[in-house]
């Protein structure tokens, strides 16, 4: 009965790209999303006890569509409205499920055109919506005019603000041109810039003067340090997704708890912007030693090209106290596994010099 499945984990050991869940562990984490340091707060913990002794429900029980909002979701999207600074939000329980109601929802009559390098959850919100799609080479502006202007239908552009396993950032300046000459809707995902870049810290797209085409995603299991997602649009998408988005409608709404999370830890970002100042400098000098494009991306991506190679680093990395898992084959070509690098704000000078020797040492690059 379950041979195929037996069979399909043999290989996978075989081919070096079996995967287990690992444990919590005390080793330095190169690896997490945490990138502000935040998920230990002390600060966040005493604001959401604070707010727990409000009475808060434990759970919102049902879909937002048949139970409605609390008070806490009303203060945490307001809250969010004022950090984004856009008209309309809307709350979800992850990214990856806001990516998957999302686009199928938005996509109705488009032609898709999605960046080769996108996420998964992008990739397969696309699928889910059955709708024609184009892929156009990574970051290559040409090559995406070059297939709008074939097609005469509706379009939809999707891509990432900071791209998470490349670590390097989208032209959303020109994005945001190119779909206004081709009267085209733009969705951002901005998981990986939320928290670091942008006016308020609230993303990239925050820099564009003209954003009604534009909707953003915004996750908070980043740098915001909790979980959850929130959409940013205009008035009338809201509204379109409220009424057509299935991952918005039939799912359980968002726990009242995860909406204070959300509300002690956007004052806290607020107050303690600083960390992504020193983080960005961190960021651009460690990019440097490493040789890649001196940007202020905190991900760092380590090609080793092999998945044989990239357990071999990662394990030697392990017993030095590092924990930064193999990057394999599906989450990137096969021709291009290796070490993602996360840098956090508590990372000290030390710590990254001596994770650059390791590094150095096994890979002779």
């Amino acid at each position: 009965m379950f041979e195929d499945f037996e069979f399909d984990l043999r290989q996978k050991k075989k081919e070096k790209l079996y995967r287990e869940i690992p444990c919590f562990n005390s080793l330095l984490d190169f690896t997490s999303n945490d990138y502000l340091s935040l998920a230990q707060h002390p600060q966040i913990r005493s604001e959401i006890l604070s707010l727990l002794k409000k009475k808060v429900p434990l759970s919102s029980s049902g879909s937002a569509l048949l139970v409605g909002k609390t008070y806490f979701h009303k203060e945490a999207e307001k809250t969010f409205k004022n950090f984004i600074q856009r008209p309309a939000t809307l709350s979800f329980s992850s990214g990856y499920q806001a990516n998957l109601g999302v686009l199928p929802a938005l996509a109705k009559n488009r032609v898709i055109f999605s960046d080769e390098s996108n996420h998964a959850s992008l990739i397969d919100g696309i699928r889910l919506s059955k709708r024609p799609y184009h892929i156009f080479q990574h970051n290559d502006l040409n090559h995406l005019e070059d297939l709008m202007k074939k097609e005469s239908k509706p379009k939809l552009i999707v891509t990432e603000s900071l791209f998470s396993m490349s670590g390097d950032f989208s032209d959303l300046k020109s994005l945001s041109q190119l779909a206004l000459k081709y009267n085209s809707l733009l969705f951002v995902d901005e998981a990986h810039s939320t928290g670091l870049f942008g006016k308020n810290l609230s993303g990239r797209v925050s820099q564009l003067k003209k954003k009604d085409h534009i909707i953003t995603l915004h996750t908070g299991g980043k740098a915001l340090a909790s979980s959850g997602a929130f959409i940013a649009c205009s008035p009338v998408i809201k509204d379109y997704l409220v009424n057509h988005c299935r991952s918005f409608i039939y799912s359980t709404a968002p726990s009242p708890l995860l909406m204070i999370q959300w509300i002690a830890t956007l004052k806290i970002l607020k107050q303690e912007a600083y960390r992504a100042e020193i983080l960005a400098k961190k960021a651009l000098k460690t990019r440097r030693d490493f040789d890649l494009a001196p940007t202020k991306s905190p991900i760092l991506f380590i090609s080793l090209k092999t998945a044989e190679k990239s357990l071999k680093v990662s394990q030697a990395l392990r017993k030095q106290n590092y924990f930064i898992p193999a990057i394999r084959y599906p989450t990137v070509s096969k021709e291009n596994q290796g070490l993602r690098l996360i840098l956090h704000f508590n990372h000290t000078e030390e710590q990254i010099d001596l994770l650059k020797k390791i590094i150095k040492r096994h890979t002779f690059f």
